[in-house]
């Protein structure tokens, strides 16, 4: 299969304003690409926009819980460039409780965050990007995707369920020359365990974290390669391990393990 050129492509990556979102929209801009990076944070985006880069990167302030914010956001894209060629479905929020003590604003949070704002910006793209009968979907997700944790059982059901809606999804495409990927990037040194109240955890796997930029480096040759499945860091590690093992004890074995 023919390599996929980035230089003046168009991407739209959700999440951007930090972490691998942040990283991804750099490295594709210095590639050339037009990047459409957005995120609720605009100081932060003004900020990644204003780095010289060989490409363009566009800071779009968008809330992917809110359909009239994507809205906004796509009919953006449609008018400055009338054509995207990828999305990074990048965008996530964690939650680190047990159910009974989650309330109803972190369950909301992190469901129509991380799921139905996937699900809303996929639906805008697809449907952009089955007129050129070209594209890539990106879906960011976890080995929370294929192992559910105590403490993270909302944000494990998003992930859980991208993984089925991408599955899915693949299937309805097959034939439209829109391909689709699911990238499991590993443990990231990223804000993401202290906004989701896991200090103890990152400081315990702070040796264990791959950067931003070196997730960002393989997700960008997933896109260059059309990679349809891409497993990164301590996900890598564990997973050849997770078919074999009840969950149980996997569960028991991935600190050893990752």
């Amino acid at each position: 299969m023919k390599k996929f050129n980035l230089e003046d492509k168009t991407l739209l990556v959700t999440g951007a304003s930090s972490g691998l979102g942040k990283s991804l929209s750099r490295k594709a801009a210095e590639l050339g690409a037009h990047v459409y990076a957005a995120s609720r944070n605009t100081e932060a985006l003004d900020r990644l926009a204003d780095q010289s880069v060989k490409g363009v990167i566009t800071p779009i302030q968008t809330d992917v819980r809110d359909l009239d914010s994507i809205k906004n956001l796509f009919e953006a894209i449609d008018k400055s460039r009338g054509s995207l060629d990828v999305v990074v479905n990048n965008a996530a929020v964690g939650h680190n409780s047990p159910i009974y003590e989650t309330g109803d604003g972190e369950v909301r949070k992190v469901i129509e965050t991380n799921l139905m704002g996937t699900i809303y910006v996929t639906r805008e793209a697809v449907s952009r990007m089955l007129k050129q009968n070209d594209g890539q979907v990106v879906f960011v997700s976890s080995l929370a995707g294929k192992l559910a944790f105590p403490n993270l059982s909302v944000y494990s059901s998003t992930k859980f369920g991208i993984e089925g809606f991408a599955e899915a999804i693949s299937e309805e495409l097959k034939d439209s020359g829109i391909s689709i990927k699911t990238v499991r990037p590993g443990i990231m040194d990223t804000n993401f365990f202290a906004v989701a109240g896991m200090d103890d955890f990152a400081r315990d796997m702070k040796e264990k974290m791959q950067s931003p930029d070196e997730v960002a480096d393989h997700v960008i040759q997933a896109i260059i390669n059309r990679s349809t499945d891409v497993t990164i860091g301590t996900d890598k590690r564990f997973m050849p391990f997770l078919k074999h093992l009840p969950k149980a004890l996997a569960r028991k074995i991935l600190p050893y393990i990752t």
